[in-house]
């Protein structure tokens, strides 16, 4: 009787996942690459290595190694699945398709094959045969939560775009309820986001923004791209970034996981501490930018900080991008996520967390000195892209590039929700969707 050995590096790969999961990817990169030192077909290792340049904006090395993982062994499930979600980061929805039905048939109850193929097209007529199959995994009783999450999410997007609107909502409201119930056990303090937000407002007053920074003179220049979440901050990004001088670094964390350190609870600004963060983030852009001048950073929670982005960073362009309320809040709530704001599933936490946007977005627009961010309306911008788009590249300092009237052409990398759509050219049907829910609309409709 032979005896197996255990894997010496399963340990090792153990500490990459847990720094995986804290979000310390070079760190847990590292890890992969000491490990395929010694042996570089360790399937454990190469897979690890695709998933975290999926979620990095990594896609060259992601593919690499995941094709490596599928000639070792063609049945990796997760392989298929990160190699499937990179293609569609890249624009390659066939291609995601077919390796999605191949991990759906290795795993016919999962749902994330079945939510990556709906949310990688518009869902037709022709569709039901996959439909039917999502809703026969959805009664099999055999599911994990995270399963029936994502099922009830799938199958509310093709019913919405099938247009059977009271279905729709029905399963959003299901999928919703899951969610909160998975992932927000302590509920939404509001009384915590309007603390915080008095201490901003208290320590990014007129006159502190009066009172900037020299800026960094080193490249790359950021542009920030802010607003509420499902605002249209995507399109913005994808329509700056075919333009030859600016590269897009998608939604960075860093101002998100690191800015609270810089003003206290009192709401009083630690000046040095800014400048300390500000250069430690002009030395991350450095590496991103692929040698470009400018680089989008689009993280739409930016808009807490527009202040102090305006102190650290006086020549940096900040745009704002806004939409209908109710429209942007209506996606908010039918849309998954992976890592989801408290508010996200609750149609009064929804309203209420935007209109503590709009009270912040208020401060900011009459604080900072005139012109300094720019206003761009989601509505008038697919209404009008040619006017829309250049009035943005122009606000940006930067000549004409015609290639930014296409940016479905972009092929850079697009790691939000909305990958699908901005691969398609610029369509008005999200516009004003909110009517087809009016009845369901609850505390959204007082926005």
């Amino acid at each position: 009787m032979s005896v197996r050995h255990p894997d010496p590096n399963e340990e090792v790969l153990g500490q990459a996942e847990a720094a995986a999961k804290r979000g310390e990817w070079d760190r847990a990169a590292a890890i992969c690459r000491s490990v395929l030192a010694s042996q570089p077909n360790h399937v454990g290792a190469l897979l690890l290595v695709g998933i975290i340049g999926a979620q990095t904006g990594r896609q060259a090395f992601s593919v690499h190694a995941l094709t490596r993982v599928l000639e070792l062994d063609p049945n990796v499930y997760d392989a298929l699945i990160w190699l499937g979600i990179v293609d569609q980061q890249l624009g390659k929805f066939d291609e995601a398709r077919s390796l999605f039905e191949r991990a759906h048939a290795i795993k016919p109850q999962s749902a994330v094959p079945f939510i990556n193929m709906f949310r990688g097209h518009r869902m037709t007529e022709a569709d039901q045969p996959l439909i039917d199959r999502a809703r026969a995994a959805l009664d099999s009783g055999s599911n994990t939560d995270n399963d029936l999450r994502l099922l009830t999410y799938g199958l509310a997007k093709a019913y919405n775009d099938l247009k059977n609107f009271p279905a729709a909502m029905e399963l959003y409201d299901q999928a919703n309820e899951i969610s909160a119930r998975i992932q927000k056990p302590k509920g939404f303090d509001r009384e915590l986001l309007t603390r915080l937000q008095n201490a901003t407002i208290s320590a990014l007053g007129p006159e502190m923004l009066q009172q900037v920074g020299s800026g960094s003179p080193s490249k790359p220049t950021p542009i920030f791209i802010i607003g509420m979440m499902r605002s249209g901050t995507t399109l913005v990004e994808q329509i700056l970034s075919r333009h030859a001088s600016i590269h897009a670094a998608g939604e960075l964390r860093f101002w998100t996981q690191r800015a609270h350190a810089v003003i206290d609870a009192n709401g009083t600004l630690k000046p040095s501490a800014a400048t300390a963060l500000a250069r430690e983030y002009q030395a991350s852009l450095k590496g991103m930018a692929n040698g470009k001048p400018f680089i989008t950073d689009k993280m739409p929670f930016n808009y807490l900080y527009a202040g102090l982005l305006h102190r650290e960073f006086p020549d940096a362009p900040i745009i704002h991008v806004n939409r209908n309320p109710v429209d942007t809040c209506l996606s908010i709530y039918m849309t998954p996520y992976a890592s989801p704001p408290e508010f996200a599933y609750d149609r009064e936490d929804i309203a209420y967390a935007y209109r503590e946007y709009q009270r912040l977005m208020s401060h900011w627009q009459t604080s900072l000195p005139a012109g300094r961010m720019l206003e761009v309306s989601y509505e008038d911008l697919v209404d009008n892209l040619e006017a829309g788009a250049k009035k943005i590249v122009e606000y940006c300092g930067l000549p004409w590039d015609e290639a930014c009237l296409t940016p479905e052409k972009n092929e850079q990398p697009v790691m939000t929700p909305s990958l699908w759509q901005v691969r398609q050219p610029v369509y008005k049907s999200s516009v004003g969707q909110s009517r087809n829910y009016g009845q369901w609309l609850g505390a959204l409709a007082d926005l």
